[in-house]
């Protein structure tokens, strides 16, 4: 019973801190934000970059595999090699829906705390006519 309760105010904390924070950006407002300090993570699987490309210069690590399973460990250490917990973190995905989670998950557990979602992924990304690079 004690654990019942203390998962579910665990559960209850961390969507309060979601909540308290917009953690969604338009295509246009990364498109902005490239120019600042700003890092975009795209968390999809390789085969994904290879179907659409990559944005420019984005740290490729990805959340969930195929199976929907969270990588988490690989996902987290993989950003801290390359990523500074001060900087903006931008994270990209097909079409917003696992990046709102991985966002989520990130905000609540890591030291990260400038963590957005991009609304509309990489499709929405290459609707608005901004480029991407082909996958290795």
């Amino acid at each position: 019973m004690r654990y019942f309760l203390t998962l579910l105010l665990s559960i209850f904390l961390n969507l309060n801190v979601a909540q308290a924070q917009d953690i969604e950006i338009e295509v246009a407002q990364l498109k902005n934000l490239l120019d600042s300090n700003a890092v975009v993570v795209d968390i999809r699987r390789e085969e994904e970059w290879k179907q659409t490309g990559v944005i420019f210069g984005s740290i490729l690590s990805t959340f969930f595999n195929k199976n929907g399973t969270a990588n988490v460990n690989v996902f987290i250490s993989d950003l801290r090699e390359s990523v500074s917990p001060e900087q903006t973190v931008l994270l990209i995905c097909r079409t917003g829906r696992r990046t709102k989670i991985a966002t989520k998950f990130m905000l609540s557990n890591t030291e990260f705390k400038e963590v957005f979602s991009v609304s509309g992924g990489i499709i929405e990304w290459k609707k608005q006519g901004f480029s991407t690079v082909s996958y290795p």
